[in-house]
């Protein structure tokens, strides 16, 4: 893939696991400690935000993403086993 293409790719990739942890946070069943452990997993986001804000090599984009990859499944395991147990309790409720 052409560098401004995976830049871009990698750039909506940091905006849907942005998405997904201000998701997290916002769900009304969130307690405020799965809000503190999703903002702690997110933690690293600012700094991958500067890294694709400046020019980004290749082996950087492959960092970048790897550790995107990483936290938007680790938001997405905090989910799973924190979130959905309660939304489900409160939907036969």
């Amino acid at each position: 893939m052409p560098e401004p293409d995976r830049l871009e790719a990698v750039r909506q990739l940091y905006g849907r696991v942005v998405g997904f942890q201000l998701r997290i946070e916002k769900t009304p069943q969130a307690t405020p400690h799965i809000r503190q452990q999703a903002r702690a997993l997110a933690a690293p986001l600012e700094g991958l935000n500067r890294k694709l804000r400046g020019r980004s090599s290749s082996a950087q984009l492959d960092f970048v993403q790897a550790r995107l990859l990483t936290i938007q499944q680790e938001l997405g395991e905090l989910f799973a086993q924190q979130l959905n147990p309660l939304m489900e309790s409160e939907a036969e409720g």
